[in-house]
């Protein structure tokens, strides 16, 4: 090839390389990229740092947010407790706790004559001689999740409270078994706030103190059904 022709040939190459659309001039500069691990670090970050940047800062906001906020619950269930915890009844004390039963006059052949009594007409029976129908009932009944709480049903007070704002006036009290048994010994039944945080708290004691099967005994003998019948015999 003559210089003529060839120098003509080169600044042809060269203008057609100018003329050459940018797109491919970029995915020939990616084809070229050095693909180590380094690389392609680099590269996420020069593209996509500015999200992740974004995305830790607003995550360390929610977590502060999270965090003051259990520790403004647990300061307040704290405080709660310390308050209406200082002249609460010993919780011990319910293994002394004697129930009143029904006095029982018999003749010489065994016949029942008469059943003395006061308020309450009550024969104690330990938890084995009841039967397990009665059992299983009351505890479908009064309290389904009985053997896994720990005095108290979370579920059951929020949806009591929900109810409560609703209706503008107390109407729902979300008692499990062991609070029943807490109110029923050691409390009053007036309805109130501050009876209800009594009562959650004794609950939670005689939880730790006492086995559930303790607990149910003394539950099913001490409330009542009806008129002067207290306890399940």
């Amino acid at each position: 090839m003559s210089k003529k022709k060839k120098k003509k040939h080169q600044k042809k190459e060269g203008h057609n390389k100018l003329n050459e659309p940018r797109n491919k001039i970029q995915f020939k500069a990616k084809i070229i990229l050095d693909t180590s691990e380094h690389s392609y670090k680099s590269y996420f970050f020069r593209r996509y740092g500015k999200y992740v940047r974004k995305f830790t800062h607003h995550g360390n906001r929610a977590l502060k947010i999270l965090g003051t906020f259990f520790m403004v619950i647990f300061l307040s269930l704290l405080t709660i407790f310390l308050f209406f915890g200082r002249d609460l009844p010993d919780v011990s004390k319910l293994k002394d706790i004697s129930f009143a039963e029904t006095t029982t006059i018999y003749d010489r052949e065994g016949n029942i004559l008469y059943s003395i009594y006061g308020e309450e007409n009550r024969k104690y029976v330990p938890l084995k001689s009841i039967s397990k129908d009665v059992v299983n009932a009351t505890i479908a009944i009064e309290d389904k999740t009985f053997y896994h709480h720990l005095g108290f049903d979370v579920s059951g007070i929020i949806r009591a409270q929900l109810k409560n704002f609703e209706k503008e006036s107390i109407r729902q009290g979300a008692s499990t078994t062991t609070q029943q048994l807490a109110r029923n010994i050691f409390l009053t039944p007036e309805q109130t706030y501050e009876r209800k945080i009594k009562e959650l708290l004794l609950a939670m004691q005689i939880e730790i103190l006492f086995s559930k099967d303790e607990i149910l005994e003394m539950y099913l003998n001490k409330i009542a059904y009806g008129s002067n019948a207290f306890g399940i015999e």
